[in-house]
């Protein structure tokens, strides 16, 4: 993963799109567990850029990869840098548009305060996308 300064997203506005898999989603609205990487990611949350693609295009993009997904939200790069967190470009041979945010100076239990947070963000601007 290209986590150095040369790839860093530096436009505080830019929205990044996080598909939530539907086991993290109840009546409607995604678990902040949807905004905290998994053990086997290193720390680092998934999500693609809306500069490069929209929610419609990365929520079917997604789909076409064989993964499910109940739904777009989406978490600016300034609201992750207000946790502390920053925001790299990782365009993958299928997903141009790739994008990650490190979690991998934290701790499990500021992962969770940070997802907390940050889920209340993503709730706010509410689903992007879905069907």
């Amino acid at each position: 993963m290209p986590i150095s300064v040369e790839h860093k997203l530096d436009d505080h506005d830019e929205l990044l799109l996080r598909q939530v898999i539907p086991i993290w989603v109840q009546e409607g609205r995604p678990s902040s567990r949807a905004f905290r990487p998994n053990s086997n990611d290193g720390g680092h949350l998934s999500s693609d850029r809306n500069s490069v693609t929209t929610p419609r295009e990365a929520y079917e993009a997604y789909l076409a990869r064989r993964r499910k997904s109940a739904g777009v939200w989406g978490l600016t790069v300034g609201e992750y840098a207000n946790e502390s967190l920053l925001s790299y470009s990782d365009p993958l041979h299928d997903d141009p548009a790739h994008a990650v945010t490190d979690f991998s100076a934290c701790t499990e239990k500021e992962q969770r305060s940070k997802s907390k947070r940050l889920h209340v963000c993503a709730l706010d601007r509410g689903c992007l996308y879905s069907v």
